[in-house]
């Protein structure tokens, strides 16, 4: 009987990297060489002209960092300039003659690589964060797209490096990297580049910043130069960081770093906001044009340091071998930290067969965790008989850490369809818990006028991890309200009907899952309840002296424009009136010998501009009336 020949070679695989590129993960530290210089003139414009001084603040400046050490700074300025460090470099020139003015520095940097060491899951959603790196700004500005866009992508997680990583990985596969924009006058907000999908670094990063800042964590912007494998060489870039665990943690998602960045990161400055600038400017002169320059940045390589440990084991496995030709074939990648601290891995297929997916997956391990993640490849159609194949899968993560296998099949092989392949791959279950979670606070005015109707501010805080739809309800009124993850949304109500006295009323936020509520008190008043107390007058006053009426004014509810009149004679006026105060009058007893009595008129408006008036009559007895007064006295009254 004649044997079947069975023979064994390597095909030739596909690589997915047109061509290695220079990277320089594997490095615990650089040492790297970095400049900034600009000009600027002073241009005269007439023979009067001339300059009192010139400053130039320059932030665009290496400082030390838990990742940075600055080994020679060297700062230069033509005319010489008095400079020292105020935040960055600060520059001065008093009474100069030049026209145009170089300045800038020279600098040798020590950057550390290495893993954040965030060791513990993080909160989330946040209780409190930093107001600073929470808020929208002019280019990092969060809208409602942007607040759903996060919150869906965030829905049912409780880390927030986790939540983090999703986003930034959202952000890097969903958003171009577009060079075109780079023609625009100015850098593009996050809102338009959520909207348009493309962008540059700067707007990448704008975009996960909001997203974050959306979310309740805190993100800040980072310019500085980092090392580009477009034209092999360092110039500007901007990244992000974003508190965790206590500390700032990068985020590159430009160039896929998300928790880590390479050693060719130089951080010069943090802003809240991408557009904040990095020189401001102040000059005193009389008749002459300034006009400032581009900043030039330069940037190499000086030295590397030694080679970072692995940080990972990367196990590769095909679920099926010697399938038929035509065959899908799932292929398991099983990545284990050996790290004590987070480790975010971008893991990329470098050689295979024909991957019926895009050749890099993220995936975040927590301390000493093992993960699995899946590719799918698809045999050749053609095999010979009598042949046994084996193609080569290799996968390496970002820091050179690679793993491989053969993946093998036969022409008699038994086919396997590509639904086939999918229902092989071992399910992640969903590590995600919902969790509902409102709070509800409502302001009333400590009190209100019968005739009018009270007005309500609830603020509703979702303090889960879901986007939550509730209704509002004050007595019969009620309002839907969307409250997404860390947003604060502002209900308002206005009621009547209330009964005179206290009212205790109550707001509360449900839904088929929860009910929250908040209860508070309001006052209703007929009318701001002026009252005098304590009033003080002499038993008798002398005819020919003067004499003090006094009292104290109480209202409940404070009251403007208090006009005071004794005797139809306006005596005081006060603004407004909160409280109780004491009121002293100074008056003649001789105008109360025919009178005999003292008319307080009091009016006021409360604070809606309604008008009131109070009067009270007091009583007063005048002696040591002269004879002659008292004798025209009765001759008027005969």
């Amino acid at each position: 009987m004649k044997r079947s020949l069975l023979i064994l070679f390597l095909l030739g695989y596909a690589s997915l990297v047109s061509a290695q590129v220079s990277d320089f993960n594997e490095y615990e530290s650089l040492d790297m060489k970095v400049g900034v210089e600009t000009t600027f003139e002073m241009l005269p414009l007439s023979s009067a002209s001339r300059v009192e001084f010139v400053t130039a603040n320059l932030s665009f400046f290496p400082g030390k960092s838990e990742a940075t050490e600055v080994l020679m700074l060297t700062p230069k300025a033509s005319p010489l300039a008095e400079i020292s460090k105020e935040g960055g470099l600060f520059y001065k020139w008093m009474r100069p003659e030049a026209q145009k003015f170089e300045f800038g520095f020279e600098g040798l940097i020590r950057v550390t690589s290495g893993l954040a060491q965030v060791k513990e899951k993080g909160e989330f959603p946040l209780v409190d964060s930093f107001e600073e790196y929470t808020s929208g700004t002019e280019f990092i500005d969060i809208t409602p797209e942007i607040r759903r866009r996060a919150a869906e992508i965030a829905e049912g997680e409780e880390d927030a490096f986790v939540v983090a990583f999703k986003v930034a990985e959202w952000v890097e596969k969903n958003v171009e990297y577009d060079l075109s924009t780079l023609t625009a006058d100015v850098v593009k907000p996050s809102s338009w580049v959520l909207a348009n999908r493309k962008g540059v670094c700067d707007e990448l990063t704008n975009l996960f910043i909001s997203m974050m800042r959306s979310l309740g964590v805190p993100a800040r912007f980072v310019s500085g130069v980092a090392y580009t494998n477009l034209g092999g060489k360092w110039g500007p870039h901007g990244w992000a960081e974003v508190y965790l665990d206590g500390r700032w943690v990068p985020f590159d998602v430009t160039y896929g770093q998300f928790g880590w960045i390479d050693p060719t990161h130089v951080r010069m400055k943090v802003a809240a906001d991408s557009g904040d600038a990095s020189i401001k400017y102040v000059w005193r002169a009389f008749d002459a044009k300034f006009s400032a320059n581009e900043v030039e940045i330069s940037g190499d390589l000086s030295s590397r340091g030694d080679l970072v440990g692995r940080h990972a084991e990367i196990v590769v496995k095909p679920l099926v071998e010697d399938v038929g030709p035509g065959s899908f074939v799932p292929v398991e990648v099983s990545v284990k930290n050996l790290e004590g601290v987070y480790l975010p891995e971008k893991l990329v297929v470098t050689k295979a067969p024909e991957l019926v997916e895009e050749n890099v997956k993220f995936v975040l391990l927590r301390p000493g965790e093992t993960r699995k993640v899946y590719w799918t490849v698809r045999i050749p159609e053609r095999a010979s008989e009598g042949v046994r194949y084996a193609t080569l899968f290799e996968v390496e993560d970002v820091f050179h850490t690679a793993g491989s296998a053969n993946v093998t099949y036969l022409w008699k092989g038994d086919g396997v369809s590509r639904e086939e392949a999918a229902g092989l791959v071992e399910t992640e279950g969903d590590r995600r818990v919902l969790k509902q979670g409102l709070v509800v606070e409502c302001h009333a005015p400590d009190y209100a006028f019968s005739y009018e109707k009270v007005g309500v501010v609830c603020e509703v805080r979702n303090t889960g991890n879901i986007i939550q739809e509730v209704e509002v309800c004050l007595k019969d009124a009620c309002n839907p309200v969307e409250v997404s993850i860390a947003e604060k949304k502002e209900v308002r109500f206005e009621v009547g009907g209330l009964k005179l006295g206290v009212n205790r009323l109550e707001v509360v936020a449900e839904n088929e899952d929860l009910a929250v509520g908040d209860a508070f008190l309001v006052n209703v008043l007929s009318d701001p309840d002026l009252v005098i107390t304590n009033f003080n007058i002499p038993e008798v006053v002398a005819y020919s002296e003067n004499f003090n009426l006094s009292f104290i004014m109480s209202v409940k509810a404070p009251v403007e424009n208090v006009s005071i009149k004794v005797n139809e004679e306006g005596v005081v006026f006060l603004p407004r009136l909160e409280g109780s105060k004491r009121v002293v009058v100074s008056t003649f007893g001789n105008e109360y010998v025919k009178r005999k009595s003292a008319n307080v008129t009091i009016g006021f408006s409360d604070r809606n501009g309604k008008g009131y008036e109070f009067s009270r009559v007091v009583p007063v007895r005048v002696e040591k009336v002269p004879l002659l007064v008292r004798l025209v006295m009765w001759l008027r009254l005969v």
